[in-house]
């Protein structure tokens, strides 16, 4: 989704400029699909909500990640990049806290705390969906785009066959780093889904939500570390 709909970004003419328009129209399906998640009760409405949430945000992601080269100087991208990392990290982190916060809470004895019980999922979606609207309205508003003069011809079809035309050869470097960072991704997320099982049922952890994120908090902070030398080395080179 990020790769096809960054391609039709680039052959947008829109008056808004290429990306902005996918960006806001994918954050606010998603946030649709988000509140969909949230209210679900069954097995089947949750994964076609989530797949929705996949869909749309990935929509509006491949814009987003088109305007660092479209919007910051070729010697500035190093620096940038490190940045736009360094953010993801802190909302891996703000979206481990506040999920471990409100779907782990022990209420007190009630109809009120039942009430809370069952809505933790929506409030959850709620405050995810809220965060990502404020974040897209302020990325619409702060950057400046320069709309396409000319659509360049291409069929849908065509575009998004282009899409994947990667020449290997032509590109070794790019091909090499987005092998190693696919990899790398892989490992990080098989590592993340079953953690919380592995402490629960293999360690027989009471609490293994919360532990999860104790476990991962420090690997999110030894990113964000790395990510922040990152930059200083790039500026150095430079």
């Amino acid at each position: 989704a990020q790769i096809v709909a960054g391609a039709f970004s680039d052959r947008s003419t829109h008056r808004w400029g290429r990306r902005r328009p996918y960006m806001a129209a994918g954050t606010l399906l998603a946030v649709g699909g988000l509140m969909l998640l949230g209210a679900a009760r069954s097995f089947w409405p949750f994964a076609g909500a989530l797949i929705l949430v996949q869909l749309f945000t990935n929509s509006a992601l491949g814009p987003f990640a088109a305007l660092l080269p479209d919007t910051v100087h070729p010697r500035e991208h190093g620096k940038a990049s490190g940045f736009m990392g360094l953010a993801r990290l802190v909302g891996d982190t703000g979206g481990l806290i506040l999920a471990a916060q409100l779907l782990t809470a022990h209420g007190l004895d009630g109809s009120a705390a039942r009430g809370f019980h069952d809505q933790r999922m929506v409030l959850l979606s709620a405050i995810l969906g809220g965060f990502m609207l404020v974040t897209m309205a302020f990325t619409c508003v702060a950057v400046r785009e320069r709309p396409l003069a000319s659509r360049p011809e291409a069929g849908i079809w065509r575009i998004i066959r282009g899409s994947f035309d990667v020449d290997v050869r032509g590109n070794p470097d790019f091909f090499w780093l987005s092998l190693s960072r696919a990899v790398t991704n892989l490992g990080f997320y098989m590592f993340l889904e079953v953690l919380m099982f592995f402490l629960k049922f293999t360690l027989g952890l009471p609490d293994a939500e919360s532990r999860t994120m104790q476990v991962m908090l420090p690997a999110i902070a030894c990113a964000a570390a790395i990510s922040r030398c990152r930059n200083r080395s790039s500026a150095s080179a430079r």
